[in-house]
């Protein structure tokens, strides 16, 4: 273990950070996986899912939407060889 902790110094010496530095990014690293672990507890994601993306609750990961998400309550999204595309559910008036 110590071995692991003096080659950790060297590397970081060898690096020429500053002290500062590095204690910063040691307690940014810290709090970044505390907080994403009390999420992950808690069943949510690691982290908040951006628009277009839902929680994946099985794997904590953000999956995407279909459509990305902007389609309306009456629509469905479809994908055809162009991409993905909102169609209405509304059934189409014939003359």
């Amino acid at each position: 273990m110590r071995a692991l902790a003096l080659l950790v110094l060297l590397v970081l010496q060898g690096c020429a950070a500053s002290a500062g530095a590095v204690t910063g990014a040691l307690v940014n690293t810290a709090l970044g996986a505390t907080v994403s672990g009390v999420r992950r507890a808690n069943g949510e994601c690691i982290t908040p899912c951006n628009p277009g993306t839902a929680c994946n609750h099985a794997t904590g990961m953000c999956d995407p939407l279909p459509c990305g998400g902007r389609c309306n309550f009456d629509q469905q999204c479809e994908s055809t060889y162009v991409g993905d595309q909102c169609v209405s559910l509304k059934p189409v008036p014939t003359p």
